[in-house]
This record gives structure tokens, sequence and C-alpha cells, in this order.
């Protein structure tokens, strides 16, 4: 058997297990010669992955080119730099490291571009003359984050009042047009797979919940706040590796029958690095000297803004989240991320703190961390999670995430 990524499925290739939707619905069974209506079929359901019989997958019975030892070189240098304080003693890491330099080298490889190198450590920057931040004062940085656009506390109010019906909600949302038309993009994307098309927004509410709907129209309404930053980091990566977050968070909430909000861990996960973009809008010279620190100390980014700021950007977006009441569980879950153990239910910061992993360990994108934050052991043991499922779980992610991206920033 053989795990074979969509982009890769050919016609004629024959399944070596049933070919499952998203959703656990059967496409088709086990022993079937795929043909091009079978492809058509994955494409409109999302599916990202199939397991095709040993010996069919791309390259299996070739022995191809191989790559320039110069990139395997520089793509393990790569890997030894970004995982160098992870916690190597957990099998997973290793596991997570392999698959960071061969996703790497693979990229690196089909866009004939050279695998980055290791930041150079130059002299630290002076941070004895930055001004002494409080968390309490972040509060009055900037009014407009004090409240988000009014659209979303118009759709919670309506949210709360069981007598909304699917179309008043659409109705008010509608208001919004940005709003609708990333709502109904999304809800026509991969990030779902439904194989007819919604046009209206009290379908998208029928077919995919009012309250997944709400938590969708929050990740947007956030990212509005901050879309037009300088580019003091790599805006592109940043949100890519946001909504790659978020995208595992909820790939991974579905696993083991949990019955948790999969929306909310999505947009949980596209916003647990809020507060690192709220530092480099308000206090743009704390947040460089944070980032510039854990590179020349070779310290974890959240420990260097531990230190230099008093408080780190996950207790930042705790607070704002606070603020802007957000339910207690998104709160908890991107306040607690870097923390999970120190929550009262470390379940759902958990789920974004390996997400967070997760995404860097697939190099999809970069928070502006260069250090990989290590894997807490007793989170990986709650979720009991297969290491073969990494893999799995980076193919899915790869399929869904430039689809998605489009869909959030055009």
């Amino acid at each position: 058997m053989a795990l074979v990524t969509i982009d890769d499925l050919k016609a004629g290739m024959t399944l070596a297990a049933d070919l499952l939707s998203p959703q656990g619905r059967l496409l088709a069974a086990a022993g079937t010669v795929l043909g091009e209506q079978h492809l058509r079929v994955c494409r409109i359901w999302g599916v990202s992955v199939a397991d095709v019989a040993a010996g069919e997958a791309p390259g299996s019975d070739e022995p191809g080119v191989a790559p320039d030892p110069a990139i395997l070189k520089a793509g393990a240098a790569l890997g030894e730099s970004r995982f160098l304080l992870a916690d190597h003693s957990q099998a997973v890491t290793a596991k997570l490291s392999e698959l960071f330099i061969s996703r790497t080298v693979r990229e690196a490889l089909q866009r004939h571009h050279a695998v980055a190198a290791p930041p150079t450590v130059s002299l630290p920057p002076e941070t004895t003359a930055l001004k002494k931040l409080v968390l309490s004062d972040l509060q009055g940085a900037d009014g407009k984050l004090a409240s988000l656009p009014s659209i979303f506390s118009q759709v919670q109010e309506v949210l709360n009042n069981p007598r909304s019906s699917a179309a008043y909600i659409g109705e008010v949302i509608s208001k919004d047009t940005s709003l609708t038309a990333k709502l109904l993009k999304l809800a026509n994307s991969a990030f779902y797979g439904y194989p007819q098309k919604i046009e209206t927004l009290s379908r998208a509410v029928t077919i995919v919940g009012a309250k997944q709907l709400t938590s969708l129209a929050l990740g947007i309404s956030v990212i509005q706040l901050f879309k037009d930053l300088p580019e003091t980091i790599n805006m592109e990566a940043f949100w890519k590796h946001s909504l790659a977050c978020g995208i595992i968070a909820r790939l991974l909430a579905k696993q083991g029958n949990r019955n948790l909000n999969e929306e909310r861990f999505f947009v949980a996960g596209l916003l647990h690095d809020l507060g690192r973009l709220f530092m480099l809008k308000n206090y743009p010279q704390q947040a460089q000297a944070a980032l510039q620190a854990a590179v020349n100390g070779q310290e974890l980014l959240v420990v260097a803004e531990n230190r230099i700021w008093g408080f780190n950007h996950a207790m930042i977006a705790g607070e704002l989240f606070r603020i802007w009441k957000f339910p207690t569980t998104l709160e908890m879950a991107v306040r607690y991320h870097h923390q999970p153990l120190k929550a009262q239910s470390p379940l759902e910061p958990g789920l974004i703190h390996l997400a967070d992993i997760l995404a860097h360990s697939f190099a999809l994108g970069n928070s502006g961390a260069w250090y990989i934050p290590p894997l807490e052991k007793e989170i990986w043991e709650m979720l009991a999670l297969p290491e073969n499922v990494l893999p799995v779980l980076a193919a899915s992610t790869d399929s869904q995430l430039t689809e998605i991206y489009r869909v959030f920033f055009d």
C-alpha cells in the first residue's frame, strides 16, 4: 500500500483501501480501478490522499534522478537549525524533523530554488532604551483594536437569539458584502467539499451551521484589522503559517470523536499569533527586539518576548479575545497554546499547540519564529495520534491551503 496525494492520483491506479470523503462518505471501495470520473469525484468531495496498491505510487517503480547532494545537505542543515530547541528525546520529534527536511528538499527541487540558510548571528539589539511595557497598558494602544466591525456584534446578537432563522442570520451577514463573498467562497471550497454549489448565505448557514459560520465570520473580521501592516516580517508567509495552523487544528479536532466545534479550532489556529501582529503594529521596536534576540540568543521567540516585554504574544491575544468577548474556549486555546498544561482544560490549547508545531514542521509559511517549539509530551500522549498520520495531515493541509489562502486574501 502507498499513500498518494490527489495531485499524484492517476486513472488506472488500484485502491488498496476504501476511499472516503473527509465527511466519511464511501466514494469507492478497495480494489476499484480508478477512472477519470473517480478523480473528479475526489476533487468535488475534497479528498486529499488515497491509498493505492504497492508499486503504483509515483516513482515507486523507477529509480528517478537522485537529488543534488548539496540540496540534501542544505535541507539537513536547515532542519537541524529549526529543530535545535525541540525535545529530541521524543520519537515523534525525529519523525517531524525528517518530514520537514524531505518537504523542504522536495519544494526546492520542484521550484528550482535554493534551500533557505539558517540566520546569521549579528550583535544583539539595544533593548535597554526601549520603553518597558505592562500588559494592561496595551488595551489603549490602538482604539480601533478595542472593537471589531459592527457587523460581527450584530451577527453575535442574532446568533444568541433562539428565534433567529437561517434566512435571518444570512440576511444580517449579507449587509457586509466583502464578508459575504468570503464566506460563500469558503463554503464552496475544498475546505468543505460539498458536491453542489452553495449560492446563498441562508443555505450556507443550514449546511455549515450557524455557530460554525459565525466562527468563520469572526476570523475573517479580525484579519481585516491587520491587513495593512508594514512588511516587518514576511506577511504572506505569516498568514500561510496561520492558515495552515487553522487547517491542521480543524483536522485534529475531527480525530477521536470528541464532538468538537471544528470551525472554532480553525479560527483559534488562524489567530493564534495575533498578539505578534499587535506588537508589530503598535510597538515595532519591542517586536523587532524580540525577533532578533531570539535568533541571536538561540532561544524560543516566546521566551525572548517574556524576557523583553514581560509577557508574550499568546497573552496579548488572550487579552484581546477577552475584550472582544469571544467564547472562553477560544480565548483559552489561544492564550495557553505555548503552555497548554497550565490551562484548566488542556485539550483546546493542546490542539493549537500541536497544530502550531505541525504547521512549522510541514514547512508551511512562517510566523516570524525561527526555532520550532518543543512538543509537550503529555499533549501528544493525550491526543493519542499514531505517527503515521503525520504525512496524511501534511498532504491534507497542502490540498486545502492554496485555495483557502485565496479565499481570505483574494
